[in-house]
């Protein structure tokens, strides 16, 4: 199975053991003259946790240890997601990216304000030292009750400068 149908199908598996109410959007589908077209949808997962809307992408880096925001974020045929989940942020939703660095055996949380963070510091891409990202094993469980407090423990004021 290919790394990134194995990552989307251990985020359902994980969310339905866990009881968490989390959505895998299927790519819509279009008839275009004559022949079905695949288009992208603006982000991957919708997931309810306590209460609190939570969108993301899934994204899996199989040798990098970088996340490169120009090729992976704002390139111009990603800026959709981008869009959108900055929007549904906006709104005060959980939004960002869920990034499997496969190779390094971690599973990183960045979200919507780490990303923008990110960037104001002048980094170029994400890894798992970024600060104010989530990190946790590829061995765990990917549990977005975990994932969604430690997010806004730390993007509510709490403590970023610690959260390297």
């Amino acid at each position: 199975m290919e790394a990134w149908k194995a990552f989307e199908s251990n985020i359902v598996k994980h969310s339905d053991i866990l009881n968490i109410p989390c959505l895998k959007i299927p790519d819509k589908v279009i008839p275009i003259k004559g022949k079905i077209v695949r288009k992208k949808v603006a982000f991957d997962f919708a997931a309810c946790v306590q209460g609190l809307g939570v969108f993301f992408d899934a994204k899996v880096e199989s040798t990098a240890n970088t996340f490169g925001l120009k090729s992976r974020v704002f390139h111009e045929k990603k800026m959709h997601q981008w869009a959108a989940l900055s929007r549904f942020n906006d709104g005060g939703a959980i939004c960002g990216f869920l990034i499997w660095f496969v190779s390094k055996g971690k599973i990183v949380w960045a979200n919507v304000d780490s990303i923008n963070a990110a960037l104001s510091r002048g980094e170029k891409s994400i890894t798992s030292d970024t600060i104010g990202v989530i990190v946790i094993d590829d061995s765990d469980p990917i549990d977005l009750r975990i994932l969604t407090q430690k997010d806004r423990d730390i993007w509510k004021g709490k403590h970023l400068a610690s959260t390297k």
